[in-house]
């Protein structure tokens, strides 16, 4: 073919963001290979794109597509479609950049964020965004100086302090359009940081409780039951994230012996010592009565002894349960960061 016959143009030019949030322009030449360059410094995203898509930056490139078109009044004529990859706001894009610091306009990777918080008070901040720097993904921040949480998830989670982040999930890679990935950071509710042993949460209820019984000797009826039960007790359950190793606070409570309780009488008028020893399961010891000369029962007696004793004694377990005793403690693990370390919810209940 002759080049001199040959019409050499760009015949249209669009401007397109695709899935990833990328800004695509697109040249569609005659005959030639013309790729859009970055924004011109001189131009904006409103100016004909022709115009104000020459002469900028170096951006990265797709590959070229082309057609064959011929007609009778003139020679085959070849087009290619030719699309360079850049920012949001026009400036370049490249799929790996070298190390350095961050700035607002990276925020132009993310094309997806979130803020949420499970059941446990725990906050998940997530970026899902396209390209590397310096081979590493983008993560949220703990929420940033002077920011809101009502604000959009993307500014008021960049630019603040570091917490536990998750390992990134790697989606999708192109060649020239870079890795696409998935970020996540751990925040307390409030978006400070997450630190070891922090408190990440407090909640009130009402459970059912068995109240202990007392067990109580006396001269007059020997061995006196005063009975507990079921009753309903306000508890206050804290959850805690434990860093690599779990510590309690305090050793939940158990009655480890409930109460046996025995006595020794020698009436006057009977040869036979009368004695009584019981096991009472349910009931934590009260008093036992003073020996010596006495009587028991209405009965004149020569000797009378009494004991009763348990783990805890009643008075020491209404002690500490006005005090908040610790109910339950438990823990499991929650989620491994993006260092190896393993974090562990770390539940404990209170009587409040």
């Amino acid at each position: 073919m002759n080049s001199s016959t040959m019409n050499y143009e760009v015949v249209d030019a669009s401007l397109n963001f695709n899935n990833y949030g990328l800004l695509e322009v697109t040249f569609i030449s005659r005959n030639f290979i013309e790729y859009p360059s970055a924004l011109n410094p001189n131009c904006n995203l409103y100016d004909d794109p022709q115009k104000s898509f020459r002469c900028g930056a170096e951006t990265t490139k797709l590959l070229p597509e082309y057609t064959y078109q011929s007609s009778r009044s003139q020679s085959n004529q070849k087009y290619f479609r030719c699309t360079s990859l850049m920012l949001q706001d026009g400036s370049p894009y490249f799929p790996n950049e070298d190390s350095r610091s961050l700035t607002d306009k990276d925020k132009f990777r993310v094309f997806n964020s979130t803020s949420d918080i499970d059941q446990y008070g725990i906050r998940h901040v997530i970026f899902e965004g396209i390209g590397l720097i310096d081979n590493k993904p983008i993560y949220p921040t703990a929420l940033a100086d002077g920011r809101s949480l009502e604000e959009k998830t993307l500014d008021a989670f960049w630019g603040g302090a570091e917490s536990v982040k998750t390992s990134a999930q790697f989606t999708r890679r192109d060649e020239r359009m870079g890795w696409v990935w998935k970020t996540e950071t751990i925040l307390n509710a409030d978006g400070s940081p997450i630190s070891d042993k922090a408190l990440i949460s407090t909640s009130e209820d009402y459970i059912d409780f068995q109240y202990p019984g007392k067990v109580d000797i006396t001269n007059t009826y020997g061995i006196e039951l005063t009975p507990g039960g079921d009753v309903k007790v306000n508890v206050l359950r804290k959850l805690y994230l434990d860093k690599n190793s779990v510590e309690f606070s305090d050793e939940p409570f158990y009655i480890k012996q409930y109460a046996k309780a025995g006595f020794y009488v020698q009436f006057e008028d009977e040869d036979n010592p009368y004695v009584r020893i019981e096991g009472c399961r349910g009931y934590l010891a009260g008093s036992a009565a003073a020996g010596g000369n006495t009587s028991f029962a209405g009965k004149d007696c020569v000797g009378f002894s009494s004991v009763v004793s348990s783990s805890i004694s009643y008075a020491e377990f209404v002690s500490k349960f006005k005090s908040g005793l610790m109910l339950s403690a438990s823990a499991r693990l929650l989620f491994v960061d993006s260092e190896g370390n393993n974090w562990y919810l770390r539940e404990e209940i209170f009587i409040k």
